[in-house]
């Protein structure tokens, strides 16, 4: 299986990390495919933190990388936004986080809204669910983040936006776009950025849902960790390697490549 990989596409929340804690194995993975000059890039479905504070977050932890090999929805969420809603009037409902990179090229405080993006906010309000229960009724456009329903923590779990999308979508007049993976648009923007044919590419991840699926719908490997769930998981029963983790993936891996 390893030699036909040529790139790695690795999930962050829950297989690289959690809690923002380094998972075991994840500082050797990356140093050697630094050290085999094999490309990859970090593609996740993370709203809350920036691919700035990420970047931070590596390199206090002694992982050297370029801020360019890091995807996140709310990074994809504005590049989507660049190319179908240049001028459009956008409402960020979501983390900090997230508006921080909406808004680095879109106005904030407008009130005449064209496009609403929705991510996941611990403290959304009432009367915030009300907002976009009513741009939702006017048939402003609509743009989920990811279609999550939990992110892991040490203790558990964290509600994520697809609760959200579960909540307005009897509402939306149309299927609900969603950016993260596992959609097409995701997994386009993360080949491009590796520039290796997609049959080459491996994708690592926690998450049958949405890693594993998206490596099936879109011709990549499929490897899943079992740092989060195991097979037993497996609802859309998905072939895919499996690994404990990224130590034992990259245990097998340096003993083959």
């Amino acid at each position: 299986m390893f030699d036909n990989i040529g790139g790695f596409i690795i999930d962050f929340d829950g297989a690289f990390f959690k809690d923002f804690h380094i998972l075991p194995g994840g500082k050797d993975f990356i140093e050697t495919l630094k050290n085999k000059e094999i490309p990859f890039v970090f593609l996740s479905n993370l709203t809350t933190k920036t691919p700035e504070e990420l970047h931070e977050l590596l390199f206090r932890v002694g992982i050297y990388i370029d801020k360019n090999q890091i995807i996140t929805s709310s990074l994809l969420a504005r590049n989507y936004l660049k190319e179908n809603y240049p001028d459009a009037n956008v409402k960020v409902y979501g983390s900090k986080a997230l508006k921080s990179v909406i808004y680095q090229e879109y106005k904030i405080g407008v009130t005449d809204v064209d496009v609403i993006v929705i991510g996941m906010d611990p403290k959304i309000s009432i009367d915030d669910l009300s907002k976009i229960r009513k741009h939702i009724q006017d048939n402003k456009k609509v743009i989920f983040t990811n279609p999550d329903y939990y992110s892991p923590t040490s203790s558990g779990y964290d509600f994520e936006c697809g609760v959200m999308v579960e909540l307005f979508k009897p509402h939306l007049q149309e299927q609900p776009e969603i950016i993260g993976k596992p959609s097409k648009y995701a997994f386009d923007f993360a080949i491009k950025k590796l520039n290796i044919p997609r049959e080459y590419i491996a994708m690592v991840g926690d998450t049958y849902e949405t890693d594993i699926k998206g490596a099936h719908d879109w011709g990549l490997i499929p490897i899943h960790l079992q740092t989060t769930n195991d097979d037993s998981y497996n609802t859309l029963k998905l072939d895919a390697y499996e690994y404990k983790n990224l130590e034992d993936l990259c245990t097998h891996f340096k003993s083959v490549v």
